[in-house]
């Protein structure tokens, strides 16, 4: 495990939904394993069982802790699962039994990334666990997993090995960021929060009193680790498509086929020795390569359509992204005394029409607008679903002073309006897109993103002087240098503006960022052709908008 720690392995299992088991052996010869559905663990077996069904449903307070020694005696002296007694004896239903079980799993797993890294470990297509543990299996919810694996699990020098890769990188959280569905703690969401509100280094970050310095590390790891960042990675962020837990998932289901082989009638036998003593592990080191794969939705979930067709869908979805930014209750649509049945009820059932894999084709400019909306949505039913986070959310309501609520409100406006910006320069409505991309910016102007818009859509309209345009986009990449349209927005207005060589500086510089950028590779083409014929290329510009006469 010296070359890929247990916990960067969960992100490689998920991202390419590998179904078996991982066998790991310690050089004292003693083997755990983890059995993987669709790339996430369902069944744990440590060498030693220090993570005890009772201690944990007691832990979330399920049962007192006389039921727990009572029934685990009893459970020993049957030679039975202590779930199957609590649930013969009605202490715990169906769902609780589950609950617990997910998170005795979690613990188990845990555990095991702190095993030490001359940990040997080999993944087979095989279901060594068919005879342990609960019969059904199931996959749980991965992401709060691979969170607390790699935040709270990797050992500190890999993670100060990553980290200094980063070097003065400003941090920005990608808009697609799933990251709110991770379960994070109240002082990693706050860290989360800054970077929203105001990309910066990691040395600033850590000096910025969001947090512990080793915490602000922890956080920034994890989410480095887990693609959270917009600094030029090509794959998608972990879990960007994995589908929200929905009422059909807890319980889980008794019975289930696994692909490729891993539901076994007889197992196969346990391998002796995995011929692994140097801790390498099956792969290699360095960050995860293969791509994520796009989990189905559970059997029988709605599809994104509605009954008046797409073009009402349409409508419904831009009404709501015109309305500005809401709190919580609000973007649920429900009342602040609402219970927890009503809460995932409203959730899932708004999920029906902003879940993006749900998004018909025909809407596809509406995706990143409905991705963004559907995260939001997502981190509102995860808060008010949690008694304590709800608690605590209801009296920043009541608390915040009114100038603190004046700057979140205008934040949450500032990115309100570029988001519809953003739509309606996909609907080629400019003026309309001029008018929220200047509102965004004049409520929020450090953001560099909002900027960058402003001076590109008054660039297609012809409304400002290219001089200051190219300025105010100046100012936008010196504060995130890695934003790529930013830099594409620059190249096209110096194009326009005869400035070639700068322009042709700009493109480049997005190919170091994002090698497969077909625009910029396009713009660098035609000027290498032009360069060699010694004559005067088609000037195209972006989709043709910019043309030279």
């Amino acid at each position: 495990m010296r070359q890929t720690p247990l916990a960067e392995f969960l992100v490689q299992a998920y991202d390419g939904g590998l179904e078996g088991t991982l066998l790991l052996q310690t050089p004292e010869r003693e083997k755990s394993a983890v059995l993987f559905v669709r790339g996430a663990p369902a069944k744990a077996r440590p060498a030693s069982n220090e993570v005890f069904l009772g201690k944990v449903a007691t832990d979330l307070g399920l049962i007192e802790a006389p039921i727990a020694a009572s029934t685990f005696k009893k459970a020993k002296a049957e030679g039975r699962p202590h779930g199957t007694i609590l649930r013969e004896q009605g202490h715990l239903d169906e769902t609780g039994l589950y609950l617990a079980l997910r998170e005795q799993l979690m613990r188990q797993v845990l555990r095991l990334c702190d095993l030490p890294d001359t940990t040997g470990f080999g993944f087979y297509e095989a279901n060594y666990l068919a005879d342990w543990g609960p019969s059904g299996e199931w996959r749980v919810k991965p992401l709060p997993m691979v969170w607390r694996a790699l935040s709270d699990h990797l050992p500190a020098a890999r993670r100060d090995a990553w980290l200094s890769r980063l070097g003065e990188t400003p941090l920005k959280i990608r808009p697609v960021s799933p990251v709110s569905r991770y379960a994070l703690t109240k002082q990693e969401k706050g860290v989360v929060d800054m970077l929203r509100v105001l990309p910066v280094p990691l040395s600033k970050l850590e000096q910025s009193g969001v947090g512990e310095p080793e915490l602000v590390r922890k956080v920034v790891c994890a989410l480095l680790l887990s693609r959270q960042f917009d600094i030029g990675s090509q794959q998608d962020p972990v879990g960007l498509h994995e589908p929200p837990e929905s009422p059909q998932s807890v319980p889980p289901p008794e019975t289930r086929a696994l692909r490729r082989g891993v539901t076994l009638s007889r197992p196969p036998a346990l391998p002796r020795d995995l011929g692994i003593t140097d801790g390498s592990g099956p792969s290699q080191s360095g960050p995860p390569s293969r791509a994520s794969t796009n989990p189905r939705m559970s059997r029988g979930s709605p599809s994104f359509t509605s009954g008046g067709g797409t073009e009402n869908l349409r409508a419904t979805i831009e009404a709501h992204l015109a309305a500005g930014p809401r709190n919580h209750y609000d973007l649920l649509g429900i009342t602040r005394e609402a219970s927890v049945a009503t809460i995932r009820s409203a959730f899932f059932q708004l999920a029906r029409v902003w879940h993006p894999d749900r998004l018909p084709k025909e809407l596809d400019d509406l995706k990143p607008a409905v991705t963004r909306t559907f995260a939001l949505m997502g981190e509102a039913h995860q808060m008010l679903s949690d008694e304590k986070k709800r608690a605590e959310y209801d009296r920043m309501l009541q608390d915040t002073p009114d100038d603190e609520q004046a700057q979140v409100a205008t934040i949450l406006e500032a990115a309100g309006a570029f988001q519809r910006a953003e739509v309606l320069m996909k609907k080629k409505d400019y003026k309309g897109a001029l008018a929220e991309a200047k509102a965004a910016y004049d409520l929020d102007p450090s953001q560099a993103d909002h900027a960058a818009l402003y001076a590109w859509v008054q660039g297609l309209e012809g409304t400002g002087d290219l001089a200051e345009l190219i300025s105010v986009l100046d100012s936008a990449i010196e504060r995130d240098q890695g934003n790529v349209n930013a830099l594409w927005y620059r190249g096209q207005l110096l194009k326009k503006a005869g400035n070639t060589l700068r322009a042709l500086k700009d493109f480049k510089e997005i190919l170091k960022i994002k090698p497969k950028h077909m625009e910029a590779q396009r713009e660098v083409r035609v000027h290498t052709m032009r360069k060699r014929s010694g004559g005067q290329a088609e000037n195209s510009g972006f989709f043709g908008v910019f043309k030279k006469k």
